[in-house]
């Protein structure tokens, strides 16, 4: 999987605040989720994307309503496309494939994933995505 591609979902994936205890460790508290993503009170997080399947090429376009919109080159038949956005994410959030499940619009371009738990560490081992502090 692309790491350009994966860099830019990452930056619009949630970050977590985080405090500067008195002994000088950060203390990550709750993610500040943006407006496409909720969490469960089972501590899942969902994810809500608008998919351009087809696309030139394969990245995070922004913010749409409430909605990460995503263009993916996969076609949009026999879940090629939903495939290809749940690599995407799984890929930019350091996660097995397995662990990010599509819940609705199954054949709708908005779409809703479910990630068993959020991270508190990013691909690259910080503890907020790539282009965040």
């Amino acid at each position: 999987i692309n790491s350009r591609r994966s860099a830019s979902i990452c930056a619009a994936l949630p970050s977590h605040s985080s405090i500067e205890a008195d002994d000088g460790w950060r203390v990550v508290t709750s993610p500040q989720l943006p407006i496409y993503a909720s969490q469960t009170s089972a501590g899942e997080l969902h994810i809500r994307v608008k998919v351009v399947p087809g696309a030139a090429s394969e990245r995070s376009v922004g913010i749409l309503g409430d909605r990460l919109k995503i263009r993916v080159q996969a076609p949009p038949e026999d879940g090629k496309a939903n495939l290809a956005v749940r690599d995407l994410i799984a890929d930019a959030l350091g996660v097995a494939n397995s662990n990010v499940v599509l819940v609705t619009g199954g054949s709708s371009p908005l779409k809703t994933f479910r990630l068993h738990s959020i991270p508190l560490r990013w691909p690259d081992g910080s503890r907020s995505p790539p282009g965040r502090s």
